[in-house]
């Protein structure tokens, strides 16, 4: 019998075995239906994932193998619980995919209409990107009990994780297969909704009809806020409003591909991230797909090699290209004109950190002390380089990018205390540590997803009250300069004088070029350089 012993080789049941009830001196092993990860500890198991030991079957893991796992669902008809394939993707769920896709393109458009919501969008884009930091600490192994992962869990949106959908009545929305290509495809998506709108417009720019001509007078007034008046003659000809809508088009769609940049490089390289379960070699988000299975090469590794070249490497490269020519920054909008003209490196810069925290985060998860010290590290080192080079025109965007990646290690360190109290034979599921701890550090997070929301509404807003109090002054000295002319004062040109003049806090005192004052007396304009930038583009033309 296996790891039976006698009197005379006397030793202690290991795990997976226990003592016979007919003699202390016989071990036997523990039944297929029980979990055990303690020596002489058998328990009975609800699922039926338990093999007597401390592995589970496919598709199961977790503590007592209580977790299904991703690509799979719960089958409770039938007792003991069982974890089925998910065989195929809920129909409706890809409607969902794509009413959001449309949400979001159509949502972007509209942040990129004017000056104001151009000054939001800067905030709002540091808030989002931490976010997504934080949706991926909760994969990390730190033992976080199921409280603190479901807390964590709600930043997942910012990643495009549409699992949370389950709360809709089905346990399997998508399979793994349909998830991959369908986050994958999300640039390609969003590339041909903004083609349709497109060309729908140059089709309604010769039609009479009443709906036609309705869509097209909701696009030109979309699209008017970036029409600066530099050729007034030609305002209300089909080239200005075509000019002035493929500007805000491909703004958009600049906007789109910064804020999916992190969820695409990480769904890109999760096919290379590979665990062993039962003794198979499978990918993590998938127990399903083997790695290097005949299948994974087939149509994972075509498809991720071509998302490696067009998303991880090929995004940074379309930026880095179109920050160099005056259309190209045009197109970029505040991606570029948020940071100061000496710091222009630091947007590259972030989108390269953006992507060593993913593929830290991503390919790590088997190492866990070194994924938390590297992730740490470049934290503080963002910290540290934000504070030393002050790179945004604005302090509120430099002290929300401060305050969000501290709230972001104080999660990571409650997850450290309960990587290192709990109790690592007893699951990954907080056990071991004590109750009152746990709910401290369970409030400690909460407090600190809470603080991040708080702290991007807060600097927003501060963004928006700077923006109209810069708007007020400048529209105040505006009408001054035209009073003066009214009554034959010669004035000459003041250009940097008048704007030193403002009491703008977010000025830089060397940088007077970079103050930022995003104003005309309408309301309309967007920042200085931004109108300078469009003012010569529509001159080469």
């Amino acid at each position: 019998m296996v790891g039976a012993t006698n009197s005379t080789t006397c030793r202690s049941c290991r795990v997976a075995e226990r003592a016979d009830a007919r003699g202390a001196s016989v071990c036997i092993p523990c039944p297929v239906t029980t979990f055990s990860s303690t020596p002489n500890t058998c328990t009975p198991c609800e699922f039926a994932g338990c093999q007597g030991g401390p592995d589970c079957s496919l598709g199961y893991y977790g503590r007592l193998c209580s977790k299904c796992a991703s690509d799979f669902f719960v089958d409770r008809s039938q007792k003991p619980l069982r974890c089925v394939p998910c065989a195929t993707t809920a129909w409706w769920a890809v409607f969902v995919f794509a009413v959001i896709v449309v949400i979001l393109v159509v949502g972007f458009l509209k942040l990129n209409t004017s000056a104001l919501f151009r000054e939001l969008l800067v905030p709002l884009r540091v808030g989002l990107s931490w976010f997504q930091i934080v949706a991926f600490i909760q994969l990390v192994h730190l033992s976080w009990p199921s409280e603190s992962t479901s807390a964590l869990s709600i930043s997942s949106i910012s990643i495009f994780n549409l699992h949370f959908l389950t709360f809709l009545g089905s346990e399997c929305l998508f399979s793994f297969r349909s998830y991959f290509f369908a986050i994958l495809s999300f640039p390609i998506i969003a590339a041909l909704v903004l083609l349709v709108l497109w060309y729908t417009f140059i089709w309604s720019l010769d039609k009479d009809g009443r709906c036609v001509q309705a869509f097209r007078v909701f696009f030109v007034k979309l699209s008017s806020n970036d029409s600066h008046g530099s050729d007034e003659a030609d305002a209300g000809s089909h080239d200005a409003e075509l000019r002035s809508f493929r500007q805000l088009l491909q703004r958009g769609f600049l906007s789109l591909l910064s804020f999916s940049y992190v969820f695409l490089s990480w769904h890109t390289i999760s096919i290379f991230d590979c665990t062993t379960v039962s003794g198979e070699l499978v990918v993590r988000d998938s127990f399903s797909l083997g790695c290097n299975s005949g299948e994974w090469r087939s149509f994972y590794l075509p498809a991720a090699i071509l998302g490696i070249l067009f998303y991880i490497i090929g995004i940074p490269v379309y930026f880095a290209y179109c920050s160099r020519s005056v259309d190209g920054r045009l197109a970029l909008s505040s991606l570029f004109t948020s940071i100061k003209e000496s710091h222009r490196w630091w947007f590259h810069a972030t989108l390269f950190w953006r992507l060593v925290v993913t593929v830290t985060l991503r390919l790590l998860l088997e190492y866990t002390t070194v994924q938390v010290i590297l992730f740490s590290l470049l934290c503080l080192g963002r910290v540290f380089a934000t504070v030393r080079c002050k790179p945004y025109i604005s302090k509120t965007v430099n002290t929300e990018e401060v305050v969000l990646a501290g709230l972001c290690l104080v999660i990571v360190f409650c997850g450290v205390v309960f990587y290192a109290i709990t109790d690592t034979n007893a699951g990954s599921s907080g056990h071991g540590v004590p109750i009152a701890l746990r709910v401290i550090l369970f409030v400690i997070v909460l407090l600190c997803l809470i603080a991040m929301v708080c702290a991007v509404f807060h600097y927003s807003r501060l963004a928006l009250q700077s923006f109209r109090s810069k708007q007020a002054q400048f529209s105040q000295k505006h009408a001054q300069d035209v009073d003066m002319m009214d009554d034959d004062q010669e004035m000459p040109y003041q250009g940097d004088v008048a704007l030193e003049d403002l009491d703008i806090d977010d000025a830089d005192a060397a940088h007077p070029d970079e103050t930022d004052p995003s104003l005309s007396t309408h309301g309309q304009h967007d920042y200085v350089e931004f109108d300078a930038l469009q003012a010569t583009s529509t001159r080469d033309r």
